[in-house]
């Protein structure tokens, strides 16, 4: 999944910021649960403690658009581990 806003996709054109998907699921909190229009095999979810930078070239298609919630929640796990902040409890 890119997590990568416009501003940073606009200034770095041959890098991505993402996070990895598994379609284990550990129970883990952190492990935000992909929702929206995508095309997977089965139910799978962001590792947001694994976000990692790649070049572009390693994109080889569009697997869809998460809903902005989905988003928002592995933002702002991403937040609490650079900025030691726990995200807020999502009902």
């Amino acid at each position: 999944m890119i997590v990568a806003g416009s501003d940073y996709l606009g200034l770095m054109t041959t890098l991505a910021l993402v996070v990895p998907l598994t379609t284990t699921d550990r129970g883990w909190p952190n492990h935000v649960p992909i929702q929206g229009q995508v095309d997977l095999s089965g139910q799978s979810f962001a590792m947001s403690e694994q976000i990692r930078v790649v070049s572009r070239d390693r994109l080889d298609r569009l697997a869809g658009t998460v809903t902005p919630s989905c988003l928002g929640q592995t933002r702002e796990w991403i937040h609490h581990y650079l900025m030691d902040r726990a995200p807020r409890a999502v009902d």
